[in-house]
């Protein structure tokens, strides 16, 4: 993804929070698919080993995304769901966690999830078309299986946010991600960032719970639905003040609240130190204050 362009400053910090929506990591490869694992045996097909066959049922996500672990007549089917959100890559620090914004659609379809990494989003990618979540250097059964496999539940460690509770329909949900999440928006892709968000059912699939005869997909914690890319209401990664660097890899100052310069605070993305506080001889020549000032302050050469 492009940089996030702002004008002549070395570098800014927009106030609030900024929306992505999932642009395409390549022009032939989308950035939400949907893989289902089936088999008479629940553990295999929440495994997605070679007897659950994971399949893409869904290689656009374009209309909907769908996210349930349910029992079809004595046939266990999981669907998880991995979406993908290009990041600026002169993204260089955020006020704090990514968020999350869903948008549920159907009744009787709003079950809790839970929003993991993925092996993907760990290992990085090279630009170009090597979208990680499509694993393009594998066949398509191949990838299909890896997209499955590769979420990452086994600790919570892994996870981007635990179980979201019911859902609500027609509506956005917001989903806190934590510091893991966080991280991820700022390390991963050599090339080109991403952040990889791997969606499960948080009653069967994560909890390892084999849904019962009578649990279909309408049956209230079993299945998700919710608007996907390219529409009105599409997925949106939400990242809260960030700041992004120009071109010539500057910096700048950030302003703490009452006009108050914090020229020493060391998490300030001004020098790479490790101390306490920035050495005063580096800091901002003027005052320590503009408030009721009405014009910039200058500083001049005698």
């Amino acid at each position: 993804m492009a940089d996030f362009e702002f004008g002549s400053k070395s570098a800014a910090e927009l106030a609030g929070d900024v929306d992505f929506a999932m642009t395409n990591y390549s022009a032939t490869t989308s950035n939400a698919i949907v893989i289902q694992s089936s088999d008479s045996v629940f553990a295999q097909a929440r495994s997605g080993d070679e007897s659950g066959s994971p399949t893409v049922v869904s290689a656009s996500g374009n209309t909907q995304i769908d996210i349930g672990t349910y029992n079809d007549s004595g046939t266990y089917r999981v669907l998880r769901a991995n979406l993908l959100f290009r990041i600026p890559e002169n993204l260089v620090q955020l006020s704090g966690v990514p968020k999350l914004k869903i948008y549920p659609f159907t009744t009787d379809m709003t079950a809790s999830i839970v929003v993991a990494s993925h092996a993907g989003s760990t290992s990085g990618v090279a630009a170009g078309a090597n979208n990680p979540m499509w694993e393009t250097n594998a066949s398509p059964a191949t990838w299909g299986q890896l997209s499955f496999t590769n979420v990452q539940y086994g600790s919570s460690a892994a996870l981007y946010a635990t179980a979201t509770g019911p859902l609500t329909k027609d509506a956005y949900n917001t989903i806190t991600l934590n510091q893991l999440a966080a991280y991820h928006c700022l390390t991963i892709g050599s090339d080109t960032r991403f952040l990889l968000c791997s969606f499960m059912n948080a009653a069967y699939d994560y909890a390892d719970s084999a849904p019962g005869s009578s649990v279909s997909t309408t049956y209230g914690d079993s299945y998700t639905q919710i608007r996907g890319q390219n529409h009105a209401n599409e997925p949106l990664l939400v990242l809260p003040g960030p700041w992004f660097k120009n071109a010539h890899g500057e910096t700048t100052q950030k302003y703490d609240g009452d006009y108050v310069i914090k020229a020493h605070d060391p998490n300030l993305n001004q020098f790479p130190k490790r101390v306490a506080q920035t050495p005063f001889g580096l800091n901002i020549k003027g005052p320590i204050s503009l408030r009721g000032t009405d014009n910039a302050y200058k500083t001049t050469r005698k």
